[in-house]
């Protein structure tokens, strides 16, 4: 059998334990209730939009760290490349030495000697004072030297004057390309002129040609119905060429060429024969002009027609009345010179 004392202690021990064990209970209750809130109120939260500018996000993000690195080596390469890029920054503004000595050596031109040097303390013996000017006065100047001699340091290893025959010769090389230039332009210039001129001309003798061919046309035409065989001038109406073989053929008639030729004869459109004459277009514009006013005079005095008009008149009357004037240029309402 257990003493007395034993269930005693062991009954306590049960009571003890017993207590302990509903007071866990409850705990673990508690406990359990209040992680299901927490989770019903993260569902909330994550349920709803996320407001940036709120103080939980901005703490949060707050609290961003750069990363680090790792390895030693890492580390190191950094630093290196950092105070390379440093380095390399200070180089770039570091003015150069040339530009170091130009600002020095100007600085010590443009400062005056002072007064406790011994240069400036035998000068003031002379005379000299501080402002008066130096050396002797040339033509055109009313004083003397009062700044030094400007330094012109050669940087270059060219030989003494070379700088300045270089710039004569470069001035020299600029006048001539200028002259050229100038005389390229005026050339073109002419060019352009004289070829006006030449298409002028051109059009003024394709022009007069024209008006001799239809003057010549209509001559023939009103010369045929009045009954005459002949024209009054051999040149009063057109010229036609055919071969020796064609001549019972006139419907192979041609135009009259420049060159005569013992295979060809010439006749009018009425198949008499014609003397033979030079191409037109190979006559100068004197001969063209005079040949026209002889058919245009014809026409008028002995047809009453104009060939500018394109009609024949009733009277002389009517012609000079109706008609502007013999030439082209007065029908055009131009004045002949």
């Amino acid at each position: 059998m257990t003493p007395p004392s034993v269930r005693g202690r062991f009954c306590v021990y049960m009571g003890v334990f017993g207590s302990f064990k509903s007071e866990l209970e409850e705990e673990i209750y508690v406990l359990g209730e209040s992680v299901q809130s927490v989770a019903v109120a993260e569902d909330e939260m994550a349920n709803e939009d996320d407001d940036y500018m709120s103080d939980t996000f901005i703490a949060c993000t707050s609290d961003i760290r750069p990363g680090i690195t790792l390895s030693y080596a890492q580390r190191r390469i950094m630093k290196i490349e950092a105070e390379k890029h440093e380095n390399e920054e200070r180089l770039r503004h570091m003015p150069k030495r040339a530009e170091l000595e130009k600002e020095l050596r100007e600085s010590a031109l443009s400062t005056p000697i002072c007064e406790d040097s011994k240069g400036f303390a035998l000068l003031a013996k002379m005379g000299y004072k501080p402002g008066m000017s130096l050396g002797k006065k040339k033509e055109g100047m009313e004083e003397g030297m009062k700044e030094p001699i400007v330094i012109d340091i050669k940087t270059c290893r060219t030989g003494l004057g070379h700088k300045t025959q270089e710039e004569e010769k470069k001035k020299q090389r600029n006048a001539m390309l200028q002259k050229h230039m100038a005389a390229r332009a005026k050339t073109q210039q002419f060019l352009l002129g004289d070829f006006r001129k030449r298409q002028r001309i051109a059009s003024v003798l394709k022009q007069l040609i024209g008006d001799i061919m239809k003057s010549r046309k209509a001559c023939e035409q009103l010369d045929s119905r009045n009954g005459f065989e002949l024209p009054a001038d051999p040149h009063f109406w057109p010229i036609y060429k055919e071969g020796v073989e064609e001549e019972q053929n006139p419907s192979k008639r041609t135009r009259l060429v420049d060159e005569e030729h013992d295979d060809f004869i010439f006749k009018y459109p009425n198949g008499k024969f014609a003397p033979a004459e030079i191409q037109l277009n190979e006559l100068p514009e004197n001969d063209l002009i005079d040949r026209l006013d002889s058919i245009t005079a014809y026409l008028r005095d002995k047809h009453l027609y104009c060939v500018w008009c394109g009609c024949q008149y009733e009277s002389i009357e009517e012609l000079s009345q109706q008609c502007p004037g013999s030439t082209r240029a007065k029908h055009e309402g131009i004045d002949d010179e």
